[in-house]
């Protein structure tokens, strides 16, 4: 369970972070996202990071659980560039 947790926080901490920027939330949402509430995707972005790292430390320990944090970020960020790359291709702005 805590390797589908922590990989299903870091997806989600991504995709949040996505939405905080301003071209990235064009390519996903029809409406621009204001300041405020970029600011909050980009707090619980950082918490759900910290749970994520948390989540891989607790239950793996410190060198395994560091090691597959680091995995579970890349790979939520490769899923997250890759839906956005295939957004832009089929000419959504």
């Amino acid at each position: 369970m805590s390797f589908a947790l922590g990989l299903g926080a870091c997806f989600v901490a991504m995709v949040l972070l996505a939405l905080a920027q301003k071209k990235q939330a064009a390519l996903v949402l029809a409406a621009p996202v204001s300041r405020s509430a970029q600011l909050a995707a980009r707090a619980a972005a950082a918490l759900l990071i910290v749970a994520s790292l948390w989540s891989g430390v607790d239950g793996y320990g410190a060198g395994v659980g560091s090691v597959l944090f680091c995995a579970w970020l890349c790979a939520a960020a490769w899923i997250v560039a890759l839906f956005l790359s295939w957004r832009r291709s089929r000419g959504t702005r």
